[in-house]
């Protein structure tokens, strides 16, 4: 894998401990490094808390804590989780539970709008008499237990390192938090800072802030582009609810980076952020049905054909679905839905024939980046170079019933029309393209395909 980033060289005079809370919407956790003079900081996570110790290595616990009906602290983390108290002690004795205890990271940037009565509805109600910083300054200092507890047993010296640490208000806490949060937030989380004890109301220098962005400060920050493309080869595709963690394996056993959630080479996300990076997509397609049926109202549009790689994500099906299903649509996932270029129409005899010739447009890039992917991106140094035309006027088109992994089409029947368009690069030659398609006989056939290049480009 890559080199290490380079850390800068502690320049303090006396030894300092940094602590750095992680909370979560469904986990939470806890990095830390000691600054020792001279010396170049190595940042360390805590992995073993009290009901979790059996999974060796783990450095995040649940998101959430137990209080009795006086509003004492009785359960946190894992401990919240066991079974024998979520269905004994918990409800024999009138607990109230409190996951989400980081809604604060909603409730803290609220405003008055339907979005946000929308999300303060779902958020469980608070125990009766604890305000959402207070429940906070309790989850802090309960992690803040922890660190002490694994710190004194980890290392060889470690309750004489933090009894100095403690002692001598050695110790700096680190905070992360959504982007896009600025003061009047930070200032409610140094108040949980305080209130649970952690720093004075004079020592607020000690705290500090930063945004959560994944691998921003880690040694595999070079290694980002190989862990995109194994996510969106296996995470991406697999992906089915944002209620559970999710794992992207892109190295070996010997690569772990506790404090970005890296272990035996797998990083580790909520699935809650994976979700977000469905977001954009979701929003882009449903938005575009919205318009065509708002735009075309002289044809009664029932269906919508999702095709291509990304449509095999289930995730992105069910909030398509979701969001259209209201306005009437049936969404639906032909089983062939891995390759465009297995078209799939719903067509007559008469539709069939004004399908003879396909277009496909070839563009190139002609930047700088070494390693183009989106044309957004630097949208100016992107060029249509060709278009490629296809004669499928010799290709057998195919009547089979739906097969969608959805609803299926009452009483329709679509045509499969299935070829593979191939181009090939020769120095010499310049562009060459093909298509290909397998006969009845399961031999593949291939015959040329004709390539007309824009004015200027060639």
């Amino acid at each position: 894998m890559s080199e290490a980033r380079l850390r800068t060289v502690y320049s303090g005079s006396h030894r300092k401990l940094v602590l750095a809370f992680d909370i979560g919407t469904t986990f939470s956790g806890v990095s830390y490094s000691i600054l020792d003079p001279g010396e170049v900081p190595e940042i360390k996570g805590v992995t073993r808390f009290p009901a979790h110790e059996h999974v060796r290595g783990e450095s995040k616990i649940p998101t959430v804590v137990y209080y009795d009906q006086a509003g004492n602290v009785r359960a946190v983390g894992a401990e919240a989780v066991q079974e024998g108290v979520v269905s004994d002690v918990a409800l024999e004795e009138g607990w109230v539970k409190c996951e989400w205890c980081v809604a604060f990271k909603f409730i803290l940037t609220i405003t008055v709008t339907s979005e946000s009565n929308r999300i303060t509805n779902n958020i469980p109600p608070l125990p009766p008499g604890k305000t959402i910083t207070q429940v906070l300054a309790d989850f802090l200092l309960y992690l803040y237990k922890c660190t002490q507890t694994y710190i004194q047993s980890a290392h060889p010296n470690g309750r004489d390192l933090w009894s100095l640490a403690s002692s001598s208000d050695n110790i700096d806490y680190v905070l992360s938090h959504p982007n896009g949060w600025e003061g009047y937030q930070q200032t409610q989380l140094r108040d949980a800072l305080v209130l649970a004890g952690l720093v004075p109301a004079d020592g607020l220098s000690r705290v500090s802030f930063v945004t959560e962005d994944y691998l921003k400060d880690s040694e595999y920050h070079d290694d980002i582009d190989h862990i995109v493309r194994c996510f969106d080869q296996s995470t991406k595709v697999r992906f089915g609810s944002d209620k559970q963690p999710q794992y992207v394996k892109f190295g070996g056993t010997r690569d772990n980076d506790a404090s970005c959630n890296i272990r035996f080479g797998q990083l580790k996300l909520e699935g809650s952020d994976v979700a977000s990076f469905f977001e954009p997509s979701i929003s882009c397609i449903v938005n575009s049905v919205r318009e065509q049926v708002k735009s075309d109202k002289q044809r009664s549009i029932k269906h919508v054909i999702l095709v291509g790689g990304f449509s095999s994500s289930d995730w992105l099906l069910g909030k398509v679905d979701e969001a259209l299903r209201p306005l009437g649509l049936n969404v639906i996932r032909p089983d062939s839905h891995v390759n465009k270029a297995n078209f799939v129409s719903q067509l007559d005899t008469k539709s069939k024939d004004q399908m003879k010739t396909i277009d496909y447009e070839v563009w190139c890039y002609k930047g700088t980046d070494p390693d183009p992917r989106w044309k957004d991106t630097d949208p100016g140094n992107y060029m249509k170079l060709c278009t490629v035309q296809i004669d499928t006027s010799r290709l057998p088109f195919t009547r089979k019933p739906s097969k969608a992994s959805r609803k299926e089409l009452p009483e329709q029947e679509f045509w499969f029309l299935r070829y593979s368009c191939i181009l090939s690069f020769s120095s010499g030659n310049g562009l060459h393209a093909q298509m290909a398609w397998v006969d009845s006989q399961g031999i593949e056939k291939r015959s040329p395909a004709n390539v007309v290049y824009e004015p200027n480009d060639r």
